[in-house]
């Protein structure tokens, strides 16, 4: 079948869509949170001991949204800063700034680092890696749908460019429904999702550990036709 995408809501949806289900690149617009912390270690001497330190610093979006605004990779690549009233949101596999007075920059394409001579993808979101179990079922004649299920392996990856990054590698949670066609041809869809693990951070020149979170439930609708 062919779907034709309607957007009925601002909201988030799942990390995972099912293969043979509604394609990801016709979902609906999701808004993303990412959370999490950054460990590092810091060291004092007084003679004759060493003493070292864990420092655990929180981060969210904002933070997120800083840490690119703060490099001249990122912002020289993109044109101008992301606003400060920004949020972000998940449309299939890619993530978006965007606020209500429409600013919109795709933070999951590849921009240009001159500084490095490279390219960076500033936020990153993989969810498709591993061996994928669910629960649910799927009607063939109303095209209905009920899924829970769990992912492997799932990535998320944040780099301004300008060598200060932060890697996630964990477990994906997914919950997905979709209603039976209308005889309009409107199937209204729910979906939520979270990856949750650890990884590796390196931030103004600290090495560090990093746990986080990225969740996301919503709603919306698409039209299906034959």
């Amino acid at each position: 079948m062919k779907t034709t995408q309607i957007l009925t809501s601002l909201a988030i949806g799942a990390m995972v869509f099912a293969a043979g289900k509604i394609q990801a690149s016709n979902s609906v617009v999701k808004k993303l949170s990412i959370s999490g912390t950054f460990s590092y270690q810091t060291s004092s001497y007084s003679s004759p001991v060493e003493t070292s330190k864990i420092v655990t610093e929180s981060f969210n979006n904002k933070n997120i949204i800083k840490l690119l605004n703060d490099s001249y990779a990122f912002t020289n690549a993109l044109g101008e800063a992301i606003p400060a009233n920004a949020y972000l949101v998940l449309i299939g596999d890619n993530v978006y700034a965007t606020n209500k007075a429409g600013f919109s920059a795709n933070l999951s394409t590849n921009y240009y680092s001159s500084t490095y001579e490279g390219y960076f993808t500033p936020i990153d979101v993989t969810q498709s890696e591993g061996y994928e179990v669910y629960s649910g079922k799927y009607n063939y004649t109303t095209y209905a749908v009920s899924e829970q299920g769990l992912q492997a392996y799932s990535y998320i990856d944040i780099n301004d460019g300008m060598d200060n990054t932060i890697t996630v590698e964990g477990l994906a949670k997914y919950s997905y429904s979709a209603s039976k066609v209308s005889s309009s041809g409107v199937q209204k869809i729910s979906d939520s999702g979270s990856i949750t693990g650890s990884g590796d951070g390196y931030i103004q020149g600290d090495e560090g550990v990093v746990q986080a979170k990225g969740s996301a439930s919503g709603s919306g609708s698409v039209t299906v036709e034959e």
